[in-house]
């Protein structure tokens, strides 16, 4: 197995076994993996339906839960099928502790879908980002990301703050509130290049932030 050397983003997935059929499935799911020659289950991170978290990928090691992207990130998994059911109070729970761990230990990192960087359902069609807003969970929304991608938005209520959408994160632009930060934003505006921000919006964009 390679070695992580740095996390930029945690992701989310699904087993796609339903638990009615499949109640416990860590150690199927990790022999399976093991069975396709990688060295240890594919996900850092894995929930089973009663919240218990029986184990994962050692963190100083690349996953392989996400084609392309396992070189700079994290992936937690929830056993189910969110296209046909949703998780259960204690994986909710239990998925919150694993982000806070998380970013105690890398930073405020956001948390993306495996969906939103390919062609696939998962973590499920069901679980969507206002089901986690809703949970209190803090997930980005890449699809309103990539609208703003390369361009600037700011939060109406919130004067002098301008943030820059690059690569699916909010780069915070340090600028002070006066004339000259004043012309700039109607500058970028003529532009088209600066986008106000309902407060709903900002809610589900703000897990992108980087500090």
């Amino acid at each position: 197995m390679l070695q992580l050397k740095k996390v930029t983003r945690f992701f989310l997935h699904h087993s796609a076994f339903r638990i009615s059929a499949m109640p416990e499935q860590f150690n199927i799911v990790r022999r399976s993996h093991i069975n396709r020659g990688w060295g240890d289950i594919g996900y850092h991170g894995f929930i089973e339906s009663d919240g218990t978290i029986p184990g994962g990928r050692p963190l100083e090691y690349q996953g392989a839960h996400n084609y392309g992207q396992n070189s700079d990130s994290l992936g937690v998994c929830m056993a189910g099928n969110f296209d046909i059911d949703l998780p259960t109070d204690a994986q909710i729970h239990s998925l919150k502790r694993i982000l806070n761990g998380y970013r105690l230990k890398y930073g405020d990192l956001p948390l993306l879908l495996h969906r939103d960087t390919r062609n696939t359902h998962c973590p499920g069609l069901k679980v969507t980002v206002d089901y986690l807003l809703g949970k209190g969970i803090k997930v980005a929304d890449q699809a309103l990301l990539r609208r703003f991608e390369g361009n600037y938005v700011q939060r109406p209520k919130h004067h002098g703050e301008v943030y820059k959408v690059i690569d699916g994160h909010l780069l915070y632009l340090k600028a002070s509130p006066g004339p000259l930060f004043d012309d700039l934003c109607r500058r970028l505006q003529k532009r088209k290049e600066l986008t106000g921000l309902s407060e709903k919006n900002w809610s589900r964009i703000e897990a992108a932030l980087i500090k």
